[in-house]
């Protein structure tokens, strides 16, 4: 594989045949949540150059998509694509191999289809629940007698906090049933109910490293807020390589 990051895609970056079955997903310890973290810090000093050149590309390339009408839902469609490519890009540091601005394209290969599908799924049930929450809040409004909105009581603000509740409530099994997933279709050679069914079953039963890794990921949005989003070039990488990481842990070794 070329050394040169600037090389356009090509069809050798293909998606799987050598990878390492994965078994049903086994629970970790918290402190892994930690450690999912300080290893992907690796993958980004193995290729710094090509993990921020696939960081700008590919922001430039979703922000072009969102400002086009009508492409933004697209754009949520195709959001396991772009990762499962870049799951691709962590494998061939994992095995020695380069990472290239090639891995930022390589999920638009033979499991497309089933990387579409699910981001469709996935998209479509994020917006049931906007719609929901959007009608619970409807019928607040309606049936509130003391005008909460306006006159932020402990009443009004109770209501408003039950709503995001309800609204983390629902969001949460989505992102869970959909963090392993384009991995799991990618690598681990799954078809989309069943990568969408083992993540969140891995996400459910790992509850404790996952916190553990929350507090620190909103940790490292920090330095990402005060350097103007410079640090993202670093912190996006990592989180990228975090997925792999953790994936390998929870479904591949042990």
């Amino acid at each position: 594989m070329s050394n040169d990051p600037y090389t356009p895609p090509v069809s050798d970056l293909h998606d799987g045949g050598d990878n390492a079955e994965v078994h049903e997903p086994r629970v970790v310890d918290a402190s892994r949540g930690l450690a999912w973290f300080s290893e992907s810090f690796n993958y980004f000093k193995m290729a710094p150059g090509p993990w921020i050149l696939i960081c700008v590309i590919g922001f430039l390339i979703m922000l072009a998509l969102s400002l086009i009408p009508l492409l933004g839902s697209v754009s949520n469609i195709l959001a396991p694509v772009w990762v499962a490519g870049l799951m691709l890009g962590c494998k061939a540091l994992d095995d020695g191999k380069d990472l290239t601005l090639n891995h930022l394209f390589a999920g638009f290969g033979d499991k497309m289809g089933p990387l579409v599908i699910e981001g469709l799924i996935v998209t479509l049930m994020m917006i049931a629940v906007v719609l929901l929450v959007g009608a619970l809040v409807f019928a607040v409004i309606l049936g509130d007698q003391g005008g909460f909105l306006s006159n932020f009581t402990t009443l009004g603000l109770t209501k408003i906090l039950l709503l995001v509740a309800v609204y983390l409530v629902l969001l949460l099994p989505i992102i869970a049933a959909s963090w392993f997933a384009p991995v799991l279709i990618v690598l681990g050679n799954k078809n989309v109910l069943d990568a969408l069914k083992m993540s969140f079953n891995a996400c459910m039963k790992n509850y404790l490293p996952f916190l553990v890794y929350g507090v620190v990921g909103l940790l490292l949005m920090i330095p990402v807020a005060l350097t103007a989003g410079l640090a993202g070039l670093v912190v996006m990488p990592m989180l990228f390589a975090s997925v792999y990481i953790s994936y390998k842990d929870i479904f591949v070794e042990g």
